[in-house]
C-alpha cells in the first residue's frame, strides 16, 4: 500500500511540500514567540527609557514589529513562489497582513496544483 503511493515522482514533490510545511511552521513559530516577545517588553522598556505613558505611543510603535515580520515572512513566501513556479500577488499581499494567513493559502495552492498535476497524468 505505501509503496504504490510512493513512486519516483510523487516521492520527490511530496516531500518538497513536507519541506515547505515544516519549513514554515518553525518559521511561524519562531516569528509568534518574537512578536509576544515585542508585545511585552516594548512597554517596559518604554517606561525606562523615555519615561512616557505607555499608551500615548504604545498603540502606533506596537504594530511595527508585527508588520516587520509580515514583510519578512511575505519575503520569504514569495522566493518559494518563483522556486516553485507559482506566482500570486494575492497572497503576497495577504502575507503583508496576516502572515498565518498568507502561508496557509500558499501551502494550500501549491497542494492544489500537485493535485491538479497528479489527475492529468
Amino acid at each position: 500500500m505505501i509503496h504504490d503511493t510512493l513512486d519516483s515522482g510523487n516521492l520527490h514533490a511530496d516531500s518538497k511540500f513536507v519541506r515547505l510545511i515544516r519549513k514554515y511552521a518553525i518559521l511561524l513559530s519562531c516569528f509568534i514567540l518574537l512578536d509576544i516577545v515585542f508585545r511585552t517588553a516594548l512597554p517596559i522598556v518604554m517606561n525606562m527609557f523615555f519615561s512616557l505613558q505607555v499608551n500615548t505611543y504604545y498603540n502606533l510603535i506596537s504594530y511595527f514589529p508585527y508588520y516587520a515580520i509580515n514583510f519578512v515572512t511575505a519575503i520569504i513566501v514569495y522566493q518559494d513562489m518563483t522556486e516553485t513556479n507559482s506566482k500570486s500577488s494575492a497572497i503576497i499581499v495577504l502575507t503583508c497582513m496576516a502572515n498565518e494567513i498568507g502561508v496557509a493559502f500558499f501551502l494550500v495552492s501549491l497542494l492544489y496544483r500537485q493535485l491538479v498535476s497528479k489527475t492529468e497524468k
